[in-house]
């Protein structure tokens, strides 16, 4: 398909050279090009160029890792987590609604990290976050992965109550006792070390 008109640097040589940029984005895939030289005053003109194919790829979505389902999260403002094409920023959707984005980020070997902070305190419920990545030409990637995270209430400390000493147990090794919430781990330290 015609496009239009190339510029030449007329440098009074046997050959002089152009350039041609189109006037709208090439869409991802397989693009071929050729030309047509024309006399300046258009009396003839050359056969088609040899073509000239090249293909242009699309842009790797990011990929989120944290935080995910088996995280907990406390924060009302998680840090999110991952990775993306260098040169490239990343935009962040959070229960469908636009977020935020990242400044372009970078690394020398072509993948790059990335930490997001929502702008809004997130509520104590459940969430789902998504990513997309642009470059600088405004090309945008498809949709990351998404993540699935719930914003708890911080952790309440477990209550400890008087050691007891029984049967079972002695002043140098008493029982130690007390209460925690519900489906909590507890790591008990003795003289600040854990034991």
């Amino acid at each position: 398909i015609y496009q239009g008109g190339a510029r030449v640097n007329n440098t009074d040589t046997d050959t002089d050279n152009f350039f041609f940029q189109p006037s709208f984005d090439l869409g991802e895939g397989v693009h071929t090009v050729t030309a047509v030289a024309w006399a300046k005053d258009f009396s003839s003109n050359s056969k088609h160029s040899q073509e000239y194919v090249f293909f242009i790829e699309a842009l790797p979505a990011p990929t989120l890792l944290i935080p995910n389902e088996e995280d907990v999260v406390s924060k009302l403002k998680p840090r999110i987590l991952g990775l993306s094409k260098s040169a490239t920023l990343i935009h962040f959707y959070i229960d469908g609604v636009y977020n935020g984005k990242t400044e372009i980020i970078r690394h020398e070997s072509g993948t790059a990290n990335f930490a997001y902070k929502p702008f809004l305190n997130l509520s104590r419920t459940e969430h789902v976050v998504w990513a997309v990545a642009e470059d600088a030409s405004g090309r945008k990637s498809s949709i990351s992965n998404t993540l699935n995270f719930i914003v708890e209430d911080p952790a309440v400390s477990p209550t400890l109550l008087t050691p007891v000493v029984n049967i079972n147990s002695s002043e140098d090794q008493p029982f130690i006792v007390g209460l925690i919430k519900n489906d909590y781990k507890l790591q008990v330290f003795i003289d600040h070390k854990l034991n």
